[in-house]
């Protein structure tokens, strides 16, 4: 499932109300504000001296309170199904689960704003003209559900969903931002606007180039001047900072930043590029030196992200690489761009894959948090029947004797289980060296319709959950071709050790009856051939003419189906 935040932080002008109730309700946190996998809560803080503080807190309330929420609302028990609450957006369906060694798309494959309507909500970017765009998450064919020693081979073995680190190829989903048009991000009337995507707010960055484009998130344009305007404070995430223009020249601002506890830093900007000066991206816009005064127009904001097609992700002034990233541009027709300006970008398509091999799987408890946005993620809570569940049934295959293999389970039909199931040999003399699919005492299991079974042989009828494991335990053919009454075939269910015996209807064919199905068979020995000699050949009524099952299924008492295998020519 991908879940994103739900509780939301309420910003107001007013003093925080009902604290008694609230703490006194603490001692059965996170009740009464999430409760049953609900949530009925707003943090308030205020906007007085110290509310930066406040807002601290608010963070920290509303990432614990929304883990508790996710732990209630996407939590699988006891033979009870996952769900989700909230903006979020189950993979899978009540009728088509996802099952081990598929794919995480394997169900659901496509999200939008239909699905996630915040994160994903359209939007309109404002440059040089008005151009509408939509969003969406598009999962991966490469993630697969699977038990392996992950995320590290380091690791037990365990059930996750197994991710890989190449971005192009293996990314777990790749987010898309589709616009109307082609817009070019490096005109004059784009710089400084605002792009909201997957739920965060940037604007355009003025180092944005032909190569590449730069996004600064949670960002104010300030327009300085010497003789009016130095120096204006500004709200970074939370932190007051005083940006003052110190000097300019017709290609450059100097640019100081001080912070809340008085420390500072200064650095010169040149126009259409940005620095982080004090932890705050600062681009400058514009700069001007006349006679009269200095001005300069600046971008002030946090995280930024230079986006260059067919390249990871990067953030920061010194552009570092966001491992498992990758981005590519498209124009609006659907080729490949890769000039922000000139004829634009159409397209803006992200691929998440994970950062390094140590972190190559979704575990339970664990979420795969956009490595980009931050703003939603990819959740796998666990089995629907978890791994220790009284209501799980145990295939157990294991040694049944020197160079043997055994498998023990119920059938659905019978609800019975049989001892042990020796259904591999391993034969070793001179003249081979193989393992054959059969009993300890090389009595071959048949697993296509209408071979030779051996009296002692083995045989699957009927397919799926009539399906039961019979052996051929007697074929008889009298001398007298005349009577064929005295001709007969006995089977003995492996699981029940019932026997049944079926008469043949004319000399060398006969039916047999089974779980209200009926199968013919044919026999062609002489009545002096015996032991294994003797053989059989049965039909399976879902098939006619020429088509052939094979490898028939067995249904056991929980659901999974097992057929015994082996390489099969078939003439």
């Amino acid at each position: 499932m991908i879940n994103i935040r739900k509780i939301a932080s309420l910003l107001a002008s007013a003093a925080m109300i009902g604290s008694t109730a609230a703490l006194a309700a603490a001692a059965n946190y996170p009740a009464p504000f999430v409760d049953g996998g609900n949530a009925n809560v707003a943090v308030v803080y205020g906007s007085g001296t110290g509310a930066e503080l406040d807002l601290a807190a608010v963070v920290d309330i509303t990432t614990n309170l929304q883990a508790k929420l996710a732990s209630q609302t996407a939590s699988g028990g006891s033979g009870a199904s996952t769900s989700v609450s909230g903006e979020a957006y189950a993979l899978y369906t009540s009728s088509s689960p996802l099952l081990m060694n598929q794919s995480l798309n394997a169900v659901r494959e496509t999200l939008t704003d239909s699905n996630l309507p915040t994160v994903l909500a359209d939007g309109t970017f404002e440059g040089s003209s008005t151009v509408g765009y939509k969003q969406r998450i598009t999962v991966g064919s490469n993630p697969k559900i699977k038990y392996a020693a992950q995320p590290s081979d380091d690791d037990d073995p365990q059930f996750g969903i197994g991710i890989g680190t190449t971005a192009s190829t293996q990314y777990v989903y790749n987010a898309s931002i589709d616009f109307d048009e082609n817009v070019n991000f490096t005109h004059s009337d784009s710089l400084g606007e605002e792009l909201t995507m997957f739920g965060q707010t940037y604007s355009v960055g003025g180092a944005s180039t032909t190569t590449k484009l730069v996004l600064l998130k949670s960002s104010q344009t300030l327009s300085l001047s010497s003789d009016a305007n130095p120096s204006e404070t500004v709200n970074v995430e939370g932190n007051e900072y005083v940006v003052e223009l110190v000097s300019a020249s017709d290609t450059a601002a100097t640019i100081k930043v001080t912070d809340s506890s008085g420390a500072s830093q200064t650095k010169e900007v040149t126009e259409d590029n940005s620095k982080t000066i004090q932890s705050v991206e600062v681009g400058v816009k514009t700069a001007d030196e006349t006679n009269i005064a200095l001005s300069s127009t600046i971008t002030v904001g946090s995280n930024r992200i230079t986006l260059v097609d067919g390249s990871a992700i990067k953030v920061g002034t010194d552009e570092d690489l966001i491992d498992g990233t990758q981005v590519e541009f498209e124009l609006a027709n659907g080729t490949q761009a890769t000039n922000p300006g000139g004829l634009g970008i159409g397209k803006i398509i992200f691929h998440a894959a994970a950062a390094t091999d140590d972190l190559d799987a979704i575990v339970p408890g664990q979420s795969f948090v956009d490595p980009i946005f931050g703003s939603f993620k990819v959740d796998f809570v666990g089995l629907t029947s978890q791994v220790g569940d009284a209501n799980r049934e145990i295939i157990e295959i294991d040694a049944a004797g020197s160079g043997r293999l055994g498998v023990n389970f119920k059938s659905h039909h019978s609800g019975s289980t049989a001892d042990a199931i020796t259904w591999v040999y391993n034969k070793t003399d001179a003249a081979s060296d193989r393992q054959d699919l059969a009993d300890g005492s090389r009595n071959r299991f048949v697993v296509a319709e209408k071979e030779l079974i051996n009296q002692t042989g083995y045989v699957v009828l009927a397919n799926d959950k009539e399906g039961g494991l019979y052996q051929v335990t007697s074929i008889t053919n009298s001398s007298d071709a005349t009577d064929a009454s005295q001709d007969e075939i006995t089977l003995k269910n492996v699981h029940t050790s019932e026997s049944k015996t079926f008469k043949a209807d004319t000399e060398g064919a006969g039916t047999i009856s089974l779980e209200g199905k009926d199968y013919a068979y044919t026999y062609t020995f002489a009545s002096t051939t015996t032991g294994k000699a003797r053989q059989v050949r049965i039909s399976m009524p879902e098939s006619t003419g020429q088509d052939m099952i094979l490898f028939p299924t067995i249904k056991t008492s929980k659901g999974a189906k097992i057929a015994f295998y082996e390489p099969t020519n078939v003439t």
